[in-house]
């Protein structure tokens, strides 16, 4: 397999097992957030969340796009959980849609050889 390839599918799967893991995270235990005081904070949230998660649905038919949405949202996040000064959060929801967007855009950006450019 080829690095392009490699990375590419690394990110496809990245982004599937780290976007099913939020979603199910976010149906499961903040459902709960939004009844409660805290639900002001939770809605803020959502909007960051969803873009990074587009972001990984996109990068599947163009990576580079897909991959900027997928790391302008998990540097979203980042800044908006360090903000409330809790780093663990911060980079437990940031850092992995920055990888996987990273992934996306390495893959988006080098050129397969053909028979044609090799030539």
């Amino acid at each position: 397999m080829k690095i392009p390839k490699l990375t590419e599918w690394t990110g496809r799967i990245g982004g599937l097992i780290i976007s099913g893991f939020f979603v199910a995270f976010l149906a499961g235990e903040s459902m709960d957030g939004l009844f409660k005081n805290g639900g002001v904070s939770l809605l803020k949230f959502l909007p960051l969340l969803a873009l990074a998660i587009a972001g990984c649905l996109l990068a599947w038919f163009k990576p580079k796009i897909g991959g900027a949405f997928a790391i302008l949202g998990g540097m979203l996040m980042l800044d908006f959980h360090l903000l409330r000064e809790d780093l663990l959060t911060a980079t437990v929801y940031g850092v992995p849609f920055i990888i996987v967007g990273a992934l996306f855009m390495v893959s988006g950006q080098v050129v397969t050889p053909t028979k044609k450019n090799i030539s």
